[in-house]
C-alpha cells in the first residue's frame, strides 16, 4: 500500500520529476495506465460501477476491453460523477497533452507520427497532427483524420482539455466562469469564456479564446455548443450535401437563421454577433477579404476592420467574394439587432 501510494504521488508529479530513471520508470507506468484502463486499479476503484451503468459490458463479462472502455469513459465523460469524473479527466488531459499517452491517436496515426512528426517533442506531436490536416489533409490517412477530428472536437467540450487555454486563462476563468466548471452540459465552460471574452484581463487568455472562436468559425463541429443546440438543423445541412470545414456547415445555418429551432438561433446569434464584431473570428470575411484588409485596413484594429471594409465596399478593385461575404455579415448582424 505504502509503494502504491508513492507511486500515486510520483505520477501525480511526474511532470516535475527531473530527467533520469526514475522519470522513465513513472511514465512508463502512466502509459500503462492510459492505454489500459482495466489495469488502472484506482480509476476502477472509484469508477467501476458507473463504466457498468454506461459502459456495460457482454453478458458474463465483468469489463469491456480496453479500447472499447477507453472509447465509452471519452463519449459519456460528461455523465460521469464525483472521483470517477476527476479519475476520467486526469486520463483525459494527459491523452490530450501528450501523444505518449494518447493509445487511440497513436495506434491510427502510426504512420504520419513516424513520418510525418518524427523528432517532435511527445507534447507537440497532436499539434504537428492538426497543421497536416489544415494544410496537407491528403496527407492523413481516413482513420487517422477521423480519430484525429473525435479529439479535437472533445477537447473542445471542457477547457480542462485545453492545456494551453486552461493555462493561460485560469485567473480570468476563476473570476468570471467558476460556475460553468460545475455544469455537465458539453462546451459550456468554454462558451463561458468566449461570452466574457470583453472581460478577461489577461491579453494572453484573450488571444487564445479568440483563437478558439476563429477555429470554430472554420469548422462549426469544434463548437461543442453549437452542436449541441443545432444538431438537427445540422443534420439537415449535411444530408443536403454541405460538407464540414471551411464554414459551410455555419454558412448553412445562417442561411436558414430564421427557420431555425429558437434554441439553435439563439446559439447561433451568439456567433453571429461575435463576427460583427470582431473579423479575426469570422472565417468567411477573413478568406475572402485578406487582400482587401491589408490594402484599406492594415492599420485599422481587428474589431474596427469590419466597418472598415464597409467603407470601401465601392472600390474599385474591391474583390467581389469580399464584398458578398461582408455584406452578408453585415445584413445577418442587423437582422439580429435588439
Amino acid at each position: 500500500k505504502r509503494y502504491t501510494g508513492l507511486m500515486q504521488c510520483l505520477q501525480a508529479k511526474h511532470a516535475k520529476l527531473p530527467e533520469g530513471a526514475c522519470r522513465v520508470k513513472v511514465r512508463s507506468s502512466l502509459r500503462v495506465l492510459a492505454y489500459f484502463p482495466t489495469a488502472n486499479s484506482p480509476l476502477l476503484a472509484e469508477c467501476r460501477d458507473q463504466f457498468t451503468a454506461y459502459c456495460g459490458a457482454p453478458d458474463g463479462v465483468d469489463l469491456m476491453e480496453d479500447d472499447a472502455l477507453l472509447r465509452c469513459l471519452r463519449e459519456h465523460r460528461a455523465l460521469f460523477t464525483g472521483g470517477c469524473r476527476a479519475k476520467v479527466m486526469s486520463i483525459e488531459r494527459m491523452a490530450h497533452n501528450e501523444m505518449d499517452f494518447n493509445a487511440e491517436v497513436s495506434e491510427a496515426c502510426a504512420v504520419e507520427l513516424r513520418t510525418q512528426c518524427r523528432g517532435v517533442d511527445s507534447r507537440q506531436q497532436l499539434s504537428c497532427l492538426e497543421r497536416m490536416g489544415e494544410v496537407r489533409a491528403a496527407k492523413l490517412a481516413p482513420t487517422c483524420s477521423r480519430v484525429l477530428q473525435g479529439f479535437k472536437e472533445r477537447a473542445a467540450q471542457s477547457v480542462e482539455l485545453m492545456g494551453k487555454v486552461s493555462s493561460v486563462c485560469r485567473e480570468d476563468y476563476e473570476l468570471l466562469c467558476a460556475s460553468a466548471s460545475a455544469l455537465q452540459h458539453p462546451g459550456a465552460s468554454i462558451q463561458c469564456l468566449k461570452d466574457s471574452r470583453g472581460q478577461l484581463r489577461s491579453k494572453d487568455c484573450k488571444a487564445a479564446v479568440l483563437g478558439l472562436m476563429a477555429g470554430a468559425s472554420r469548422d462549426s463541429r469544434l463548437d461543442a455548443m453549437l452542436q449541441s443546440q443545432c444538431g438537427r438543423d445540422l443534420f439537415e445541412c449535411t444530408r443536403a450535401g454541405v460538407l464540414p470545414g471551411e464554414g459551410r456547415l455555419l454558412k448553412c445555418l445562417k442561411e436558414k437563421l430564421s427557420k431555425l429551432q429558437p434554441s439553435c438561433a439563439a446559439q447561433l446569434r451568439k456567433t453571429v454577433h461575435a463576427e460583427a464584431e470582431d473579423v479575426r473570428v469570422n472565417f468567411e470575411v477573413s478568406k475572402a477579404c485578406e487582400a482587401e484588409l491589408h490594402h484599406y485596413c492594415a492599420s485599422v484594429k481587428p474589431e474596427g476592420a469590419l466597418g472598415c471594409l464597409e467603407l470601401h465596399l465601392g472600390g474599385s478593385d474591391f474583390g467581389a467574394p469580399c464584398a458578398t461575404a461582408v455584406r452578408a455579415t453585415m445584413r445577418l448582424a442587423l437582422q439580429d439587432y435588439r
